[in-house]
């Protein structure tokens, strides 16, 4: 929490910028988990051969355990992206809770949490896209200083 402090003083650091984290954190968990299926898919397709031949090749008998190892390592990874992403997200919506407005809270909710389009927000609150734009600048404006306050 201390380095988001050091950013948003700095002024590096915006409210789209700090909103945007969750979907980007997202889109790495599935990236990861897709990574953890086909590690699974590998360690299920290695099997041990039972024959009494013996073959003059050179075998891996290590590799069964090489790709176990490899996907718990992701696994442990995942998780961690996990609990970040949902303690991130615990903080932007206590954030977004703090703005006054309830369609710019409503909309900050859909887009940064919901991950929704322009179109669809607009639909939901029954207005033009080119409204939909206003709200989420006056509610980027809001995060600024609820941000800049907490910064403080």
């Amino acid at each position: 929490y201390s380095d988001f402090c050091n950013r948003v003083k700095n002024g590096w650091l915006f409210s789209g910028h700090y909103l945007q984290q969750a979907y980007s954190i997202d889109r790495d968990i599935n990236r990861k988990i897709e990574q953890i299926s086909h590690l699974r898919a590998m360690t299920q397709n290695i099997t041990a051969s039972f024959s009494d031949d013996r073959v003059s090749k050179t075998r891996n008998v290590t590799s069964h355990e090489d790709a176990i190892i490899r996907l718990m390592d992701a696994e442990e990874e995942a998780n961690r992206q996990i609990d970040a992403y949902v303690a991130l997200r615990v903080e932007i919506t206590g954030v977004i809770d703090q703005v006054h407005d309830a369609d710019e809270r409503l909309l900050l909710d859909r887009r940064y949490l919901g991950y929704r389009s322009w179109g669809d927000i607009a639909s939901e609150l029954q207005c033009s896209i080119r409204w939909v734009h206003t709200l989420h600048q006056r509610g980027l404006d809001s995060v600024d200083e609820i941000l800049k306050r907490r910064a403080k």
